[in-house]
Formats: structure tokens, sequence, C-alpha cells
């Protein structure tokens, strides 16, 4: 483990600055960074990134994530990313149900649908959506209120409390503020789960349904890591947004163990964010990281490694636990 703690300090003196140019992308076009809270979706945040991002609309992630989550009538439901797992009708009573999936299929199938504005659907950062423990509930308990009502209307006699009527009422004003209330429950009583979400967020959304004007394509390398590096660098000094998947836990820890501490590891974890700019400093090239936790920094970094929900990974750091990179292209 020595020799590789090695390894990675000599890699960091091929850095240049000519090499690394700093450049970043207007993160005015996104906002602040927004918070999925508790539940697997940073796939869908992500992919709102970019779509707000070429859009220059705040574009709401939790329709993205409702429509890679159900069921659709006609195609049945989208693909699942490889090496995940879970019950695939994971709107549920549990939050550790509500898990991950891919990012490029989530922005392909939101792209062919079209995206909604945050306003209709709600899944930016708000009293509703902080951290356990703050001022508001993680949106699980949300999503989980929206989904006993739909289980009490739809199970052949099912039964509501007027607790559980009164907090699915409340969830469905707070993540579809314009919507006809009466519809939204006429929706949840024709269908099941599997169905129920993508048609709440259709109906928050009617008529209101935006699409890219230049239609791109969706493109995904999972191919090696240098090739990756090279689609960031290109599409950064284009001043484009850059979606990954990665190894969070991994690169957290790299970034802030010692060297004599790196044999220590931490339990794999796949994430999504995305690159938003690259640096030289202190005689390495740098990416600054967007994550999908609102302003909150994860405490292993420094002030000076994270600030407002923005961190920096070195590029070896960044190679080494790459697992794709999701961008737009024009299509041919």
């Amino acid at each position: 483990m020595v020799i590789g703690a090695l390894l990675v300090v000599f890699a960091a003196f091929g850095d240049t600055a000519a090499r690394c140019s700093n450049v970043s992308i207007d993160l005015k076009r996104l906002g602040p960074p927004r918070n999925q809270t508790d539940v697997g979706w940073c796939f869908a945040y992500v992919a709102a990134d970019v779509a707000t991002y070429y859009s220059g609309k705040s574009v709401s992630a939790l329709d993205i994530a409702a429509n890679y989550i159900s069921k659709n009538e006609i195609t049945g439901y989208s693909p699942l990313q490889p090496g995940l797992s879970g019950d695939r009708s994971r709107f549920s009573s549990k939050a550790g149900v509500i898990t991950g999936g891919s990012l490029g299929s989530a922005l392909q199938g939101a792209i062919d649908r079209g995206f909604c504005d945050e306003s209709q659907i709600q899944s930016r950062d708000s009293r509703f959506f902080d951290l356990p423990g703050t001022t508001g509930p993680p949106l699980s308990t949300l999503t989980t209120a929206i989904y006993k009502l739909d289980q009490g209307y739809s199970k052949a006699g099912g039964t509501l409390s007027e607790k559980d009527c009164a907090s699915g009422f409340s969830a469905l004003r707070t993540l579809f503020p314009g919507a006809d209330l009466s519809a939204m429950v006429a929706i949840l009583k024709r269908y099941d789960n599997d169905l129920s979400w993508r048609k709440l967020t259709d109906e928050a959304c009617i008529g209101k349904r935006t699409k890219l004007q230049s239609n791109p394509m969706v493109w995904v390398n999972n191919g090696n890591r240098p090739s990756q590096l090279a689609d960031i660098d290109r599409l950064l000094n284009s001043k484009n947004i850059a979606a990954i998947s990665y190894d969070y836990d991994h690169s957290v820890h790299e970034e802030t163990t010692p060297w004599w501490k790196l044999w220590s590891k931490p339990k794999r974890t796949g994430h999504g964010s995305s690159v938003v700019a690259r640096r030289f400093q202190n005689g390495r090239c740098e990416y600054l990281i967007r994550n999908t936790h609102g302003a909150n920094c994860d405490p292993r970094f420094t002030k000076q490694q994270c600030s407002k929900g923005y961190f920096w990974l070195g590029r070896d750091t960044l190679k080494n636990h790459l697992i794709s990179v999701t961008f737009l292209k024009k299509r041919p």
C-alpha cells in the first residue's frame, strides 16, 4: 500500500499548469447544489443538472426520478444499471428501498419525455428537503406519505387513517404545488404504485413539458479511465458540464487520509455528481465536483477542500475511481 501511495505522489508531479488550465462552467446556470436527502436518486439529480445547464430552465429532479423508476404502460421499466439491486417499485414505505439507478438511462428517458420545471414538481432544497435532524423532514417522508395513500386506495379492502390521509394530502401539495389535488387523488385510486408516480408527474406538468431544441443524444463512456478523463477535459474546455458515476467513499478517503493510513479502505459506494471546473494548484490538477446534498460537505473534508456543496478531487484520485462519464452530444 505504501508503494501505491508513492505512485500516486509521483504521478501528481506529472501535472503541469500547461496540461491543466483553469476553467469553469457558468455555475449561475445551475443554481445552488440540490439535496437528494435520504433517497438514492443522485442519478436523477445529476441528470437534472445536465438538463438545467443545457435548457436554461430549472429542471425537476423528482420528475426525472419518477419517470425512471415508474413502470411505463407501453415500454415497461427503464433498464437498471448493472450491479444495482432492490425492489423495482422503489417509491416505498421504507426509505432504504428508494435506491439508485442509471444516470444515462434516466437522462435519455427525460429527454425523450420532455422536462418539467421545478416550480411544478418540487425537488430543490427548501425547508422540506433538509437533512434529517434539521428543520424539515427528509424527502422519503413525503414520498412515503404518498405511497401509503396510494396503497390505501388501490388495495382491496384497504383502509386509511385520518392521519395517513392528512399526511398524504400535505405531501401531494408540497411536491406538486400547482396540481389539482382531486385529480391527483383520482390517479392514486386508479393506478397502483408501479404506475402512479409517472401519472402524478404527468398530471402536475400537463401541457408544460419542454424539450431540448437540439434533441441531443446521451453518450455514456464506460471505457478506460484515461478516455473518460479526456472526455471530462474536452467538455470543460468547451464550457460544458460532465456527469460522472464514481466510487465516492474511496475518492474522499484517498483525498482526506494520510498516506500511511491508506491501507484502511471504506466500503465501495457508487455515486453520481457533476464535474464543473478544473484548476492547477499545489502542483497537481484538480476537478471541482458538484455534489447532490445541498450545501452540506462531507465532514472528512477541510473547509479548503469543500464549500457549499462543492469539493475538489485530484486528477489521479478521480481517475482511480471513475465508473462512467455521461454527457450530451449532437445527433449525427
